[in-house]
């Protein structure tokens, strides 16, 4: 079981990172220490409804 990236909403690129942005997740693609490919996800917290530059 995987995430596809080619199922989105929308595309956040606040820094370093790409987050692919699908409800109220957002999922990265990283490398951990050992170079395993992993996904970091975050979940939209209620703080960010009124920051107009989230693309969520």
């Amino acid at each position: 079981m995987g995430y596809d990236y080619n199922y989105f909403s929308s595309i956040h690129h606040p820094a370093k990172l790409i987050y692919y942005v699908c409800y109220d997740y957002a999922f990265a693609p990283i490398k951990d220490e050992h170079g395993e490919k992993k996904a970091l996800i975050v979940q939209r917290q209620p703080y960010q409804e009124n920051k107009t530059d989230l693309n969520w």
